[in-house]
């Protein structure tokens, strides 16, 4: 980016659009988002869908729309495009990295867009939707590395 003229004291909205549900290792993930954070400004925005582990639930979901695809000639492998592991949890990391995040599930965030929902959507909709998180940097800190996972913190 900085080759390309990046310039990190400007301020900069920053999606990871259908990215941070499983397509990166967690390591991977862990590393777009310390260097997303090191080169954000305060007022720099962030939003994305992300999902910190898959679910059982989720997994049969997403089993589900692949094999339609596939009815369709698309011959993907869902295994081979997502990782296993256990992933931090965005709105976590990103409060304790100096952001201010907001996290909304499907219905919440039509709502905020002031738009209904395309059909109904039910509780199991909700349990396989992925969340949606917008950010505003709103401190200068390091990233922080440590962050609990999604598991970690109902643990507690």
């Amino acid at each position: 980016l900085r080759r390309a003229g990046f310039d990190e004291n400007e301020r900069t909205v920053w999606v990871a659009e259908n990215l941070l549900v499983g397509y990166l290792p967690p390591a991977g993930q862990n590393r777009l988002l310390e260097e997303m954070t090191a080169a954000s400004v305060v007022g720099s925005r962030f939003a994305a869908d992300h999902i910190a582990t898959w679910t059982p639930l989720q997994y049969e979901e997403g089993f589900a729309f692949v094999e339609r695809w596939r009815q369709d000639g698309l011959d993907i492998d869902l295994d081979g495009l997502t990782y296993q592991g256990d992933y931090r949890y965005l709105p976590e990391y990103l409060a304790s990295s100096g952001w201010q995040p907001v996290e909304r599930n499907v219905v919440q965030l039509f709502t905020a867009m002031g738009m209904p929902p395309v059909r109904p959507v039910g509780r199991r909709d909700l349990e396989v939707t992925p969340g949606y998180v917008t950010a505003e940097r709103i401190r200068r800190i390091e990233a922080v590395r440590n962050v609990p996972t999604r598991q970690a913190l109902e643990l507690r």
